[in-house]
């Protein structure tokens, strides 16, 4: 009887094993997976669109995001526009 026992548990023990490691190779697969896609991603924006390097944090969200800001093409080699009033 003890011998059935101790095989049951044996055999339960190394289907367990097998089960987990399924689960982690495929958790594992699919690391390499979405990494080999990040290292290949090609940057499609145009040449207006502007990136912040920081993220901003929503508080109450728990978030970050990125800002992309649309500018005209030469905004960075124009100075700033100061607009002036008029008196009549």
């Amino acid at each position: 009887m003890l011998i059935k026992i101790f095989r049951f548990l044996l055999v339960f023990l190394l289907l367990m094993g097998l089960y987990f490691a399924y689960i982690f190779y495929g958790q594992y697969r699919e690391h390499k997976r979405s990494t080999a896609y990040y290292e290949n991603i090609v940057d499609t924006a145009s040449s207006m669109l502007s990136v912040l390097r920081d993220s901003i944090e929503i508080g109450y969200q728990n978030a970050k995001r990125t800002l992309h800001i649309y500018v005209p093409p030469n905004y960075a080699r124009e100075p700033l526009l100061v607009f002036q009033s008029f008196i009549y």
